[in-house]
């Protein structure tokens, strides 16, 4: 997490300087979102679960398998979490398996880039829970 610090010099009054403030405090809660980079089932599992709105899940190439199921995974209106390959151009693969990735009740989430492939019944599958 990035720390943020700023010095102040009230200007024009103490209504602005407030202001001014709130301003870098609500756009500080922007920078806490971030990038996790995963290469491995069990990290992907991990991510998942420390996720908050804003996290960008970033799968390295190569293959995942399947049988992911996440439940109650909430983004939020302008800070989805997205789930995407690291590079589109070598994606993630999900296969070899009964099910690719399961989401349960999901709320503001993105997936991007990700291939779902030899999977004998729901490669992916999003229902509400």
């Amino acid at each position: 997490m990035k720390e943020l610090r700023v010095a102040v010099k009230p200007v024009g009054g103490l209504k602005r300087t407030l202001a001014f403030l709130l301003s870098l405090l609500l756009s500080a809660g922007a920078l806490r979102a971030a990038d996790v980079t995963v290469d491995s089932p069990a990290d992907l599992r991990k991510a998942v679960a420390a996720a908050t709105p804003g996290t960008r899940i970033l799968l390295a190439e190569g293959t995942y398998g399947g049988g992911f199921h996440f439940a109650n995974l909430r983004g939020e209106p302008g800070k989805p979490i997205v789930i995407a390959s690291a590079n589109p151009e070598k994606r993630a693969v999900f296969r070899d398996a009964k099910m690719g990735l399961h989401l349960s009740n999901p709320a503001h989430v993105e997936l991007r880039d990700l291939e779902f492939t030899v999977l004998s019944a729901n490669g992916l599958n999003i229902d509400d829970g």
